[in-house]
């Protein structure tokens, strides 16, 4: 519930500056990847929380141009990654 309203608040309060909504997407994703380190225990996730913390600093102050490809970057990082390591991981467990 606190999340979903930390989710929403800045959209009501940017409203009229739409353009500076990336970085403000990128923080929130940030905020259950590290709260899934805590519960998982899972060291390249810290990785990706971190990448998708340095991605919303270069969307924020580096303008629009790069903010799209600094969402691109933090997904890649914080989520693709470390997902398919885990995924891995799992499998190589399994056998």
């Amino acid at each position: 519930m606190g999340f979903m309203i930390a989710a929403i608040v800045p959209f009501i309060i940017i409203s009229d500056r739409i353009e500076s909504v990336a970085p403000f997407i990128i923080t929130l994703a940030g905020i259950p990847t590290f709260i899934s380190v805590f519960i998982i225990k899972f060291r390249p996730l810290i990785f990706g929380g971190i990448a998708l913390r340095i991605s919303a600093l270069i969307a924020r102050f580096w303008g629009n141009e790069i903010s799209a490809f600094a969402v691109s970057l933090a997904l890649f990082t914080g989520y693709l990654l470390p997902g398919y390591m885990l995924k891995r991981k799992v499998d190589h467990e399994n056998v």
